[in-house]
C-alpha cells in the first residue's frame, strides 16, 4: 500500500469514526482524552444533544457559552448554572441572583437541580429545590439585537408564597482581560465578582406571579437608571422598547411587574 492510499485509509477510518460518534451521541457517557499531558485520561460527557439543544444537568463551567446579539464586541457570557457576565471592553459586569424563601435564601447557581440548555442565541434554565418544595422556576436568556444589553426572562410554578429574587451587579474580578476575555486566555474566574465589590448594585424581584422580566442595558438594571433622574412616570422608565412587552407598574424594589399574559411578541424565548 502506498503513502497516498495508506493517508486515505486512516482519514476514512477517522471519519467513519466520527460519525459513529455523532448518530450515537445521545448514549456516549466518556471518552479518551487525546490531548498529550492528559492522553489515555478518560472524560466525561458533559453536554449532549437533544433536538436543536445542547443539553447538561447539574454542570460546573462558568462562562464558557457566550450569547451575541449586534455587530459590537458586547456579548453575555452564560455558564452551566445561572451565572453570568455582560463584556464590554473596560466595563465588564458580573451579573448573580440569590432566592429568597421565608428566612431562607440560596444563590441561584447552587439549587440543588439545574437543566441547562443552549439554543443558537438562546441559554435557559430549569431549577428545582427542597427550597422551593413542588415549585421550579424557568429562566430563559437573550442578548438584544439592537442593543448592548440582554433581558433575562422567569416562568415561576408553584413557587412558595412570598418567594423574592434578590439581583446583583458588580465590577468583575479581573482588571484587565487579554484577549477580549476570550476563554482560555484568563482564570476560570476572571469574570467573578469581587470578595469585596466596590461598584454592586443590588435589587428584589417579586416571584409571586408567572412571569417576570430583568433588562440589562449600558451595563446595569434598565430600571435604575432613571430612577434616580427624576423622571415623569415616578422615577423609572420603561425597562424595554415598545417592541417588547411594557411593564404595567414599578414596585418600591426598581423593577417592574409584567401582567399575567402578556405575550413575548418579538423575542425568541420558545
Amino acid at each position: 500500500m502506498n503513502k497516498s492510499c495508506l493517508i486515505g485509509f486512516l482519514m476514512c477510518s477517522a471519519f467513519s469514526l466520527v460519525v459513529q460518534a455523532a448518530t450515537d451521541g445521545a448514549h456516549i457517557t466518556k471518552t479518551i482524552s487525546q490531548i498529550e499531558r492528559k492522553k489515555g485520561i478518560k472524560r466525561t460527557i458533559q453536554y449532549r444533544p437533544d433536538g436543536n439543544d445542547f443539553v447538561c444537568v447539574n454542570g460546573k463551567n462558568r462562562y464558557t457559552r457566550a450569547l451575541y446579539g449586534g455587530i459590537t464586541d458586547f456579548r453575555i457570557e452564560t455558564s452551566d448554572r445561572p451565572v453570568f457576565a455582560a463584556y464590554k471592553p473596560k466595563d465588564s459586569k458580573h451579573i448573580c441572583f440569590r432566592l429568597q424563601c421565608g428566612n431562607q435564601s440560596i444563590a441561584l447557581d447552587s439549587l440543588k437541580f439545574c437543566e441547562a440548555r443552549y439554543r443558537a442565541g438562546r441559554r435557559t434554565y430549569r431549577l428545582t429545590d427542597p427550597l422551593l418544595g413542588k415549585g421550579e422556576l424557568n429562566i430563559s436568556v437573550l442578548a438584544f439585537p439592537d442593543a448592548e444589553g440582554g433581558i433575562w426572562r422567569f416562568t415561576m410554578k408553584d413557587m412558595p408564597e412570598g418567594a423574592l429574587l434578590h439581583c446583583y451587579i458588580s465590577e468583575i474580578r479581573a482588571k484587565n482581560l487579554s484577549r477580549n476575555g476570550d476563554m482560555g486566555a484568563d482564570r476560570a474566574d476572571s469574570f467573578d465578582a469581587p470578595q469585596l465589590p466596590k461598584e454592586q448594585k443590588h435589587y428584589k424581584l417579586s416571584l409571586d406571579g408567572t412571569t417576570a422580566y430583568i433588562v440589562v442595558e449600558d451595563q446595569e438594571f434598565a430600571e435604575s437608571k432613571s430612577a434616580s433622574a427624576g423622571s415623569d412616570n415616578g422615577g423609572y422608565r420603561p425597562a424595554m422598547s415598545q417592541s417588547r412587552p411594557e411593564p404595567a407598574s414599578a414596585v418600591a424594589s426598581g423593577f417592574m411587574n409584567i401582567p399575567d399574559g402578556v405575550e413575548d411578541e418579538g423575542l425568541p424565548f420558545n
